[in-house]
């Protein structure tokens, strides 16, 4: 069963039809399946509870899947083989570089779109996802009609025409007029909160329409014409369909979302005063978020229109305690539509009041971590980075002298090692020093043994390998992954820690970490336990890294992410200043456990972790915690942050 988020007034009705059918009929040993967006779901939980659910997040299409659904859809679009790779090629690699794309082309059917898109208008892929939508729509209403190849007399004429039996002189007429009556019917599905509507319901919201904006001769003719219109959009566009006898539905709720939100941004003048009372009702703010982004985000809505409702929305959030859920629902709204928007849509200003204000509240400690946690996220999605990311904190131990970088690295970071030659270049992943568990450097190396490592991976041909490059397990998981910019990258194993390292040395003068006025290292490898327990401020009493405390259970949360937060994922690395370590080192205590240079114990079965994480509790994240994984392993709460030894200092 699909679409329980897409019941609004009715939801909790159908719910307890959807209990009772399932009471019934999953007796006889049949499998009971319910599709729905997070939060239709989640309003009716306990409804549904006595079904027993197993309840799971149905992850996109991540990039390799992506890739293979896009090669199957050119062959039957592209008959030239050669043009067919090449276009393979272009459209990965723009996909790749753009997390909205990613984010897109996750669901299959805007997928299969995103290559229609390409290969019939312009051969592009914009990056926004409004834009996006837009684009679809065009080529879906007329334009992929007018571009065929072959008779393309009769393409043309399917794409002027609209079913009322007029036509239009070009193409982009055409798809103007098809566009505002479909947005005028999605709008007022979007009302009425209905992601179905009976065809004699929709036939009268056209018939008004056309009666009211187009110069219709008379009433018989509208009621046609608003007929033949329902009728050709089924047949001809696909976006507008009928799913069921006499019931319409558009393809995806998106597109349905997308132009009602063009059909607001027509109302320029009033916009603010629409949206904004339907942010304040939060039951009606789950049906409308999406269209109040579009909207905001929508290129025909006016710059003043959208300073006005982020200052606004910033205005209504501070009228209300920090801590409240309307407080983090005008906030973080205000945060999405930023993101939406972009910088070269919303104005400096207001752009830079968002980052201040989401800032504030990601980092005060008194407010709540899950609130604190939403507010970061939000900020990272706008692109925010703090300025010293890239810079190192000067550690000493027995006279010499080592660099920690001041943060673990992050996705972000990370993700400019995955390139295909950086998986093939055999000096990366051989000869890693070995330390032994006093942290004194060994008269051998690691040798081949990562490299052979690694080798095994690509011949087993693991789902984390994609286009020749490794990915992090947890690369595309959205709690975890490469769309949290700055969270610490995890699902890493120790080598290729270290092979990220090797990487970092031999990229030093045109990386960020080789312009901050560190002379260029010898070493760039993982930190040995010793020094990253002096970058802490040492071990003694149970202290954790930001100091000691009275009453940890309770204090924690303030100052660290581990499980006493609540928080139950990675978060980004600049989110708690309060626990930085007196080196001025970030996230030594919780977030995640990171990979230590050195053997745990004289057995050398296993190598050294410190740190604790976000998924173990406050008494792992103190500075004499330990934990002792074997170095192939990799799970989402490993991280890891890089150590510089200057010149002529060793290992």
């Amino acid at each position: 069963m699909d679409g329980l988020d897409e019941v609004s007034d009715l939801r909790s009705e159908v719910a307890g039809h959807v209990d009772a059918f399932a009471d019934r009929y999953s007796k006889e040993g049949n499998l009971i399946g319910l599709a729905s967006r997070p939060r239709g779901y989640e309003s009716v939980e306990m409804q549904l509870r006595r079904m027993g659910l197993a309840v799971a997040e149905v992850n996109p299409l991540d990039l390799s899947g992506i890739r293979r659904l896009m090669e199957n859809l050119l062959k039957l679009i592209e008959l030239d083989a050669a043009r067919r790779s090449l276009d393979l090629e272009d459209l990965t690699r723009a996909i790749r570089a753009s997390e909205e794309l990613t984010r897109i082309a996750g669901t299959p059917l805007f997928c299969s779109a995103l290559v229609q898109v390409f290969k019939y208008h312009g051969a592009r892929l914009p990056n926004r996802r409004v834009d996006v939508f837009d684009e679809i729509v065009d080529l879906l209403l007329g334009h992929w009609h007018a571009q065929q190849t072959r008779y393309i007399s009769d393409a043309e004429q399917l794409a002027v025409e609209d079913g009322t039996g007029r036509t239009y002189a070009e193409v982009k007429n055409a798809v103007s007029v098809k566009r505002a009556r479909l947005s005028r019917l999605a709008l007022y599905m979007q009302e009425t909160h209905q992601a179905e509507i009976p065809a004699d319901e929709a036939g009268r919201v056209l018939y008004e329409y056309l009666k009211n904006r187009e110069r219709v001769p008379d009433d018989p003719t509208a009621q046609l014409w608003a007929e033949n219109f329902l009728l050709n959009s089924h047949e001809r566009s696909g976006l507008l369909v009928e799913r069921d006898p006499g019931i319409y539905t558009f393809l995806h709720k998106g597109f349905m979302e997308y132009l009602a939100a063009s059909a607001l941004a027509q109302q320029s003048k009033t916009l603010v005063d629409v949206l904004l009372p339907l942010v304040a009702d939060g039951k009606e703010f789950e049906w409308w978020e999406q269209v109040i982004l579009l909207a905001g985000a929508h290129p025909k809505t006016p710059e003043d229109v959208r300073e006005e409702l982020i200052d606004r929305l910033l205005d209504k959030a501070d009228k209300h305690k920090k801590d409240s859920k309307e407080y983090m629902r005008h906030l973080i709204l205000a945060g999405n539509l930023a993101r939406d928007m972009g910088g070269d849509l919303l104005p400096a200003a207001q752009y830079l009041r968002v980052e201040a204000i989401l800032y504030a509240t990601a980092t005060d400690s008194a407010l709540a971590p899950v609130s604190r946690a939403i507010a970061a996220d939000a900020l990272d999605e706008m692109g925010y980075a703090p300025d010293d990311l890239y810079q190192f904190v000067p550690v000493s131990r027995n006279s010499i002298s080592t660099y920690l970088a001041k943060y673990p690295v992050t996705n972000a970071q990370y993700e400019r090692f995955l390139k295909p030659e950086n998986f093939q270049n055999k000096s990366l992943w051989v000869d890693f020093p070995k330390f032994d568990e006093k942290c004194n450097p060994m008269n051998e190396t690691w040798g081949k043994e990562p490299w052979n490592w690694l080798q095994g991976i690509f011949e087993k041909e693991s789902k984390d390998v994609q286009d020749g490059i490794l990915l992090p397990r947890l690369w595309r998981d959205p709690r975890f992954g490469v769309n949290r910019r700055h969270a610490p990258v995890v699902g890493i194993s120790w080598h290729e820690a270290n092979a990220y390292c090797k990487w970092l040395l031999e990229n030093w003068e045109d990386l960020e970490e080789g312009k901050q006025g560190i002379q260029k290292p010898a070493w760039i490898r993982l930190p040995l336990e010793a020094e990253w327990v002096d970058a802490t401020g040492g071990e003694e009493n149970e202290r954790f890294a930001f100091g000691e405390l009275k009453d940890p259970g309770k204090e924690i949360m303030r100052l660290a992410n581990t499980t006493e937060s609540g928080i139950s994922r990675t978060t980004p690395v600049w989110m708690y200043p309060q626990g930085k370590s007196p080196t001025g080192a970030m996230d030594m205590s919780g977030n995640v456990w990171e990979w230590q240079a050195n053997y745990y114990d004289e057995d050398h079965d296993y190598l050294a972790l410190r740190g604790g994480s976000w998924y173990a509790s406050g008494a792992a994240a103190r500075v004499s915690a330990r934990s002792h994984p074997h170095p192939n392993l990799a799970w989402h709460y490993y991280g890891f942050r890089v150590c510089c030894v200057p010149p002529g200092k060793g290992l």
